[in-house]
């Protein structure tokens, strides 16, 4: 096997509802359930807390704005991204 074979595909689930019973937030996580081998959904539950989008707060911007960044914890999951049912990772939020 090649390094490329054996690499996973991360892909960051975002639901568009803040509902705490929301229906597509459900979807999100029965496909994160449901994802194959070889295949990590992130669920980011974070939403909430981005800010309207302010070009002043480039300089100081908020932690659930870097969060977000490809730099930020996409790389190493923790406040606001959630990993498959049951881990107990750091940030995970049960809704």
């Amino acid at each position: 096997m090649t390094g490329a074979e054996n690499r996973t595909i991360r892909i960051l689930a975002i639901s568009g509802s803040l509902r705490a019973v929301s229906v597509n937030t459900a979807v999100l996580r029965a496909v994160q359930a449901l994802a194959p081998e070889g295949v990590e959904v992130i669920l980011y539950a974070g939403l909430g807390d981005l800010p309207h989008f302010n070009p002043d707060l480039e300089e100081h911007e908020p932690a659930a704005v870097t969060c977000v960044r490809p730099s930020g914890p996409l790389r190493t999951p923790s406040k606001g991204f959630e990993r498959r049912p049951g881990d107990e990772s750091p940030g995970q939020e049960q809704r």
